[in-house]
């Protein structure tokens, strides 16, 4: 039985960026799992663990103005990559006949992100 309290609070010691400790989130899983009747879950678990991650809301206590003000902005992976994609399509600029910049008009393919 000590074995599994030791396990538990390994679990619930790693936090992820969202807030929640992994023990949470397996918890969280198991429930998606179990209420959606997934079929074969261990083929479908990472699936799930990513819909469950990217859907789960985290309650958090109300802050003080001074804490809501030098918080830094919250951003999704997707966020990220838009922005860095941002930031190298403006070294892609060409000059016009009139010493204009020009953006690129063809970029060619956008990778499917809803997978």
């Amino acid at each position: 039985m000590g074995e599994h309290t030791e396990l538990i609070e390994l679990l619930k010691s790693h936090i992820g960026a969202n807030g929640l400790s992994l023990f949470d989130h397996l918890c969280n899983i198991f429930e998606k799992m179990a209420n959606e009747k997934i079929t074969d879950p261990f083929e479908n678990f990472e699936k799930v663990s990513s819909f469950v991650k990217l859907n789960t809301f985290k309650h958090r206590e109300p802050r003080t103005a001074e804490e809501a003000n030098t918080e830094k902005d919250y951003t999704t992976e997707l966020t990220q990559w838009y922005t860095e994609c941002q930031k190298a399509l403006e070294k892609l600029q060409l000059e016009d006949s009139k010493g204009k910049k020009q953006m690129i008009k063809k970029l060619g393919a956008v990778p499917d992100m809803r997978s």
